[in-house]
Parts: structure tokens; sequence; C-alpha cells
């Protein structure tokens, strides 16, 4: 799919983003249905990061190597920011354009926009199904 520069950006990875570390990309892989549209397989990764990584909100970390998507992954326990990261990093991996949005919100506010597909729309990895 050709995505325009503004769009692109949300491809690659980055320091916490890190969509290119290589448990990343063997677990999407395994998640993931080549065949079908990015709309499918973000909701498989949204489901998958939902429902198999425990949420956890006493042993977060603010330093990158902490944030990462790998180390949540590794962990397979983190909270909704170290969540959406994983998130975005999967979906990127998978082809999917993503970032993360932010917003001052109550607790357990159930909208965080992370994926661009279809109009943008929202999804959020944070909690626990």
């Amino acid at each position: 799919m050709n995505y325009t520069a503004e769009i692109a950006k949300f491809l690659r990875p980055s320091l916490t983003v890190n969509s290119s570390d290589p448990g990343v990309k063997l677990c999407a892989d395994g998640i993931i249905d080549p065949g079908s549209s990015a709309v499918d397989n973000a909701q498989l990764l949204y489901y998958w990061v939902r429902d198999t990584i425990r949420y956890n909100p006493y042993g977060l970390s603010l330093d990158p190597a902490g944030l990462s998507a790998s180390q949540t992954l590794k962990s397979r326990e983190g909270w909704c920011v170290s969540k959406s990261i994983l998130l975005a990093a999967l979906c990127r991996y998978a082809g999917i354009p993503a970032r993360l949005g932010f917003a001052d919100v109550g607790l357990f506010c159930p909208y965080r926009r992370n994926c661009a597909v279809g109009e943008g729309a929202p999804l959020h990895a944070g909690l626990d199904g």
C-alpha cells in the first residue's frame, strides 16, 4: 500500500516502538493473517495484546528500555502505555501505520488511538479484557 510521507513515518521503528526487534517480528508473524485486511489484522493484534499481556500498573518503568515493545513482550506484562507501545510496534511491523495518542483522562477511560486503520478506528490495549 502506498502511504503519504506523513503516514509512512508511522510505519518506521523507533526507540520504544521497536518494530524491527526479532521478537516483535516473530510475535506479529504468529498473529496476523497475510490474506486478511489491515482492519482484520489490527483487530487480531489488538485482542492478542489485550488478552495475552497482563495489565500491571505497579511494575512500570519510564526509561526507554523499560517502555520498549520488546521488553513488554518479554515480560508479558505492562501498563496502558507500554501495552499500547507494543500494539503500535506489532501494527507497524504488519504494515499498519500506528502511533500513540495521549490525553489527560480519568482512570480507566477506554479510548486511546493507536492504529490508523479504516477511518482511524480507536483501539486501546491498555486494560485487560
